[in-house]
């Protein structure tokens, strides 16, 4: 019997032209912060990201801030990923996606695969054996993505505060 996967909702992605300048007014409109801004690719890391089907390397800035149990995730595209940089023209900025954590990755991957959603963008997370994964859900959700991950075992101190968030089964 197929096991029931769980989904967590752990992060909102949010698509901006300038990421310090956004980051500053949620901070001061609705006092959420700080925000941990980092660029992606973490160094040191390797995604193996691919971008509709192919090999990708693009980079972006980051920043995060906690909002509740969900993390705030404002993404500024720097270089690599026409898709963002289509999205930030047609919107100038907007909601772009919504993370939830699943419990067994490859049978959700492959139930939105059976579903007809194809995989826009996919990686490895920072965290060895974490991986992720863009489905296009846009036709349905009124332009937004749905990004699965899971997160393998973390050092015990971690390097990278935001990265302290990706906890197996939560």
């Amino acid at each position: 019997m197929k096991k029931e996967n769980h989904f967590t909702l752990d992060q909102v992605g949010y698509l901006v032209p300038d990421l310090k300048s956004t980051a500053v007014k949620l901070e001061d409109l609705l006092g959420i912060g700080p925000f941990k801004i980092s660029q992606w690719p973490v160094e040191g890391s390797q995604p193996d990201s691919f971008l509709d089907g192919q090999p990708a390397n693009w980079r972006m800035d980051i920043a995060f801030a906690d909002v509740g149990n969900v993390h705030l995730e404002l993404i500024q595209p720097v270089s690599g990923n026409p898709q963002m940089e289509e999205f930030l023209a047609r919107c100038g900025s907007g909601l772009h996606h919504l993370r939830f954590s699943v419990d067994d990755f490859d049978q959700a991957v492959a139930e939105f695969q059976r579903k007809g959603y194809s995989m826009i963008s996919c990686g490895r997370g920072v965290h060895a054996g974490s991986r992720w994964a863009y489905f296009d859900t846009r036709a349905i959700l009124n332009g937004l993505i749905i990004e699965l991950r899971t997160c393998g075992p973390q050092p015990e101190k971690e390097t990278v505060p935001w990265l302290a968030r990706c906890v197996p089964g939560t």
